[in-house]
């Protein structure tokens, strides 16, 4: 029997490597193929901002204008003085 990760959790996941990821990749990861919109995609960037209290950016490509990126910055504090719950977080389920 499989357990099947939640959608926040596996996007929080695809995010923590600090690299900007396309729209088109969070959707075919994330989503499957088959999905049929990107406003799934923000309300989860919005979920995984107030359940973690991380920045996330998004920005624009040059060239193809339709397409956005999301980007999760590193966080300001030190991480020797962040709560247990977040360390936990940064450490993809395994507390650091």
């Amino acid at each position: 029997m499989s357990v099947k990760i939640p959608q926040i959790n596996r996007l929080y996941d695809l995010l923590l490597d600090g690299n900007p990821h396309s729209t088109n990749e969070i959707q075919e990861k994330i989503y499957g193929r088959e999905h049929l919109g990107y406003a799934n995609i923000h309300g989860r960037i919005t979920d995984i901002r107030k359940k973690y209290g991380v920045k996330i950016i998004n920005f624009k490509d040059d060239k193809i204008k339709s397409l956005s990126y999301y980007q999760i910055l590193p966080p300001e504090i030190p991480l020797e003085e962040m709560p247990e719950y977040d360390l936990y977080n940064l450490g993809q389920g395994k507390l650091i």
